[in-house]
């Protein structure tokens, strides 16, 4: 499982691979070497060893954590634009309802999910300064067919 936590400039996620484990759901191979980048961040040693099922429909508030929902499909966000308080821990509930892999990246950050597999979800925890920022599908051709979606942090 990989964990990832994120501060101003760092995103920690959490796979859909661990949500598979706990549901009993098998994946079928591996497309992380498809996330553009360096690599992925590496864990916060505060960072939760234990992930926890995403239920996007819940707009649940945790201690001091609000969460919001985003859907990934083909070849779209839902919401295409969302909203999160700045400065301020969101855990944004990242589900893939398409067919494809997909991923939820912020393009300004170089940061983002590892790719998502079909039916799954993960959960990527937030917290940035105020700002705009454009939120893009890694996988090759998904921008172009419109899989962009914008961050507003304030």
């Amino acid at each position: 499982m990989d964990n990832t936590v994120v501060t101003r400039r760092r995103i920690v996620a959490v796979t859909g691979a661990g949500l598979a484990a706990v549901v009993g759901l098998s994946r079928f191979g591996s497309a992380q070497d498809a996330t553009p980048g360096a690599g992925t961040p590496a864990a916060s040693p505060a960072a939760s060893p234990v992930a926890s099922p995403v239920d996007p429909a819940s707009p649940a508030v945790g201690t001091g954590t609000s969460e919001v929902a985003v859907s990934l499909l083909d070849f779209k966000f839902e919401p295409s634009e969302h909203s999160i308080p700045a400065d301020t821990d969101v855990s944004i509930a990242v589900t893939n309802g398409g067919v494809s892999v997909h991923s939820y990246w912020l393009e300004e950050l170089g940061q983002g999910t590892e790719l998502v597999d079909p039916g799954t979800s993960v959960s990527l925890t937030l917290n940035l300064p105020a700002g705009e920022y454009r939120v893009i599908c890694t996988v090759a051709g998904h921008v172009e067919l419109g899989m962009v979606g914008k961050l507003i942090v304030g």
